[in-house]
């Protein structure tokens, strides 16, 4: 019984690593010279930031009742990020929503039947599988 215990435990240790190791953070590949700063209401500049579509995409991914134009919108605006930037936001999703997934997984799982746009190809070119 114990001998069952433990191989158990060594199984669920093993794909516990495998999935963090897939949701690990990755490099900017431009070392975050591809990420704009933007003016603030205060007159500051601050770095842009992956969160809002991160959430927009989870939002629409995790949705029963997003349709296929909603989808298409929020991976229109992740493609048209500069590479250093869909870094930042593959990052993000992953830390915010991926529960053991990568936004790439998460996209490829999508069974509605929408344009991805390009997408997944986009994320693997960038090494972001």
């Amino acid at each position: 019984m114990a001998v069952v215990v433990v191989v158990i435990w060594w199984v669920g240790r093993q794909m516990g690593k495998e999935a963090a190791d897939k949701a690990a953070r990755k490099p900017l590949p431009n070392s975050g010279s591809g990420i704009p700063q933007e003016r603030q209401a205060d007159g500051t500049m601050a770095s842009w930031s992956p969160t809002a579509i991160a959430n927009e995409l989870y939002s629409v991914m995790n949705s029963t009742w997003a349709t296929g134009w909603d989808k298409q919108q929020a991976y229109s605006k992740a493609m048209a990020l500069t590479p250093d930037q869909l870094t930042a936001l593959y990052n993000d999703f992953n830390r915010r929503h991926g529960r053991g997934e990568t936004l790439t997984q998460w996209i490829d799982d999508e069974w509605f039947p929408t344009n991805k746009l390009g997408l997944p190809e986009r994320l693997r070119g960038l090494g972001l599988d």
